[in-house]
């Protein structure tokens, strides 16, 4: 959302939500970024700001996170910018990246002296800036109206400030000077706030300028009390009282913070305040049960444009217009759009003519990028430094944030995991929310899941460690909160699919009950290995029939023009054979070429719109990709212990499978995969 006069307010309050962190390259990846919009389906600002270092700026790095948050994670972004060791001249760079990327919502503060100042004395670098009226004068001059400049608001004034009214003159030189929103310091007493806004108004900050309470909740007694005191923030007696009564109970603090909070935010609301603006300081769980408190968002109702969340970035950006996108990243759309970033154009229609020069050389983009360090684990360690040797082998402590982030994932995958019946345990444990993540989830599993979560459960518990599945859907309306999206008085579709990971005695299994219940005639299958008989082949190609290959009697189903393969049946054209291939460990009932729409929609005055869809040749890059993150969670144990040889050995042996159910009317994909491996 671009605030004010470029696109307005949206009819409904929107969440401005900050969040700070040190750990920048770590957090990224576990923090809220992921989340926040999947929970909060209304239009949200990510306003991030990382706390300045004792040398240098943190421009950059405050760049580079606002941009990862609105191309990967479909946040828009008001960056915060200060006047804290920046020129004229990093900061001229820093807007251009950031017009460049389509980031348009700035939030212009002098910032805080260096952790390194002289007792906490700011002082403006040569060459630079000594106040934020300063920085929006620049921005405006520079850039005119491209960015929308939002300012600082103190209701109880700003704490070097000689006097209130004098502050208040200072904001309005800063309105005067191009900022167009108000976000004000937090405070706990709204009717400070109130008195704020209408002395604000009196002095001719016209109504058009927002003004934006900053709200806090109350996460810990001890963090309240400094927090406040540092800021030299009022607080009304009746809050005190109430705080230290429960100030030993951290739970009932944190209750408490919520309720608060709430009432602040009806109040405010009511006041006619236009949007609420919360600092999480990354604990944004307290925010999120304010905001369903308040009933801020309609989870009763789709929000989704697509199954997927495309990029806000419409501006300079290829993909502004994608319509669709293989299934096999749904959980994981940050590597896609890192694996597209070279495609001129992309899908808006079909999927299928990928022939085309605009998509560039589609299986080589796709599988050149697995070889990337970043698609080999998501941890940004190389991997000596996971094992924690140095360059001569010898032993040396990792990064504290690092070793941090192990711990974390230790605690939830195992401290050590040395089976099967170990692995099943984590995978079920996600499926029932009792760990947050897994390396190729990095979020909750999805509201549909709960239609076919008992026959997940069960297929994880016989060895099927499922990663990715849908269910089938037979003209839901486009509105439905579990599967729906697109526009109203719309309807949606969508095959059963499945993928998961099993042993080779589990794929024989597989394969031979199949043909025996005749599944295959409807079942488009495809499985990988990980290294082939010729050795580690992560971008390998199927060859098709050939040397090597044995052919398995049976019929899959495929999509596309098949009819040189096989006789017609009830689903379409099948292929004669499951084939599998020695070289790149491939068995599959499926045309190499084939592309299967699994997901598909009809809408009024639209064509119908295939979003989501399945094929081979995606289908071999994501395998790579999926493969390589075992080694995300091999490396949380030493060199050559038992677990990580085990999890090593489950990467370099099992299968990936993925399953389509062409039975739009009467399959039965998940009950009847577990009743073929019981």
């Amino acid at each position: 959302m671009y605030l004010n006069k470029h696109f307005g307010l949206p009819s409904k309050k929107y969440i401005d939500i900050v969040t700070q962190t040190l750990k920048v390259k770590i957090e990224l990846t576990s923090i809220s970024l992921p989340t926040l919009p999947l929970a909060l389906p209304h239009p949200i600002i990510f306003t991030f700001h990382i706390p300045h270092s004792t040398t240098g700026s943190t421009a950059d790095k405050t760049v580079e996170i606002c941009v990862n948050a609105l191309k990967f994670h479909g946040l828009d972004v008001m960056m915060h910018l200060t006047c804290t060791n920046i020129t004229q001249e990093s900061l001229f760079e820093a807007l251009n990246t950031c017009k460049k990327h389509g980031i348009r919502n700035i939030l212009a503060l002098r910032g805080d002296p260096p952790a390194n100042a002289k007792d906490g004395e700011w002082k403006a670098i040569e060459g630079g800036f000594k106040y934020a009226v300063d920085l929006v004068r620049f921005i405006k001059k520079e850039f005119g109206d491209y960015f929308c400049v939002a300012v600082a608001g103190y209701p109880e004034g700003h704490l070097e400030c000689t006097s209130l009214e004098d502050d208040l003159k200072y904001l309005v030189q800063k309105v005067e000077a191009g900022a167009e929103l108000i976000v004000t310091q937090l405070f706990y007493d709204n009717e400070e706030f109130k008195k704020f806004v209408l002395k604000c108004r009196e002095l001719g900050i016209p109504e058009s300028v927002h003004i934006l309470p900053g709200i806090m909740p109350i996460q810990s007694y001890a963090g309240f009390t400094k927090m406040t005191g540092f800021c030299k923030t009022k607080v009304p007696p009746h809050i005190m009282e109430e705080l230290e009564l429960i100030k030993d109970d951290d739970a009932k603090v944190k209750d408490y913070g919520v309720k608060l909070a709430v009432q602040m935010s009806q109040d405010l609301l009511d006041f006619g305040v236009k949007g609420l603006h919360f600092y999480t300081l990354n604990l944004e769980t307290a925010v999120l049960r304010i905001v369903e408190q308040m009933g801020l968002y309609d989870d009763w109702i789709s929000q989704r444009s697509l199954p997927w969340r495309p990029t806000l970035n419409k501006e300079n950006n290829r993909s502004a217009d994608e319509l669709v996108r293989p299934i096999f990243w749904a959980n994981r759309p940050t590597s896609y759009i890192k694996r597209t970033a070279a495609w001129d154009e992309f899908p808006n229609g079909r999927f299928g003519n990928r022939s085309s020069p605009a998509y560039g050389e589609v299986e080589q983009n796709f599988m050149s990028y697995s070889k990337a360090p970043e698609a080999q684990s998501g941890v940004p360690l190389a991997d000596g430094a996971r094992a924690g040797a140095g360059p001569g082998g010898e032993k040396k402590p990792l990064d504290p944030a690092a070793e941090k982030l192990m711990a974390d994932r230790r605690a939830m995958w195992g401290q050590q995991c040395t089976s099967t019946k170990d692995v099943n345990g984590i995978f079920i444990k996600f499926l029932k929310n009792d760990i947050k993540r897994l390396p190729w989830c990095p979020e909750s599993p999805a509201k549909e899941t709960n239609f076919i979560h008992k026959q997940l459960i069960k297929l994880n518990q016989l060895g099927a460690w499922t990663i990715n599945s849908q269910p089938r859907v037979n003209g839901a309306l486009s509105t439905d909160p579990y599967v729906g999206w697109g526009p109203t008085n719309g309807y949606v579709y969508q095959k059963a699919y499945i993928e998961f990971f099993c042993s080779p005695e589990l794929i024989d299994v597989l394969v031979k009950r199949m043909k025996e219940e005749k599944l295959d005639k409807h079942w488009a299958f495809c499985a990988y290995k990980f290294k082939g008989s010729e050795g580690e082949n992560p971008n390998g190609a199927s060859t098709g029939s050939g040397p090597g290959e044995k052919q398995i009697a049976g019929a899959g189903a495929s999509s596309g023009n098949l009819s040189e393969l096989g006789s017609s049946g009830k689903f379409g054209t099948f292929s004669p054979a499951v084939r599998t291939s020695a070289k790149d460990g491939c068995i599959t009932n499926t045309d190499p070429k084939a592309i299967t729409a699994i997901t598909w929609g009809v809408f009024p005055g639209s064509e119908i719109l295939q979003p989501t869809v399945c094929d081979n040749v995606s289908f071999k890059a994501w395998k790579a990709e999926a493969f390589s993150l075992w080694n995300e969670w091999a490396c949380l144990y030493e060199a050559d212990s038992e677990s990580r040889n085990f999890v090593e050995g489950v990467r370099d042996s099992y299968y990936l499978v993925n399953i389509v159910d062409n039975d739009l009317l009467g399959g039965d994909l998940f009950t009847n995969l577990v009743s073929l491996l019981v």
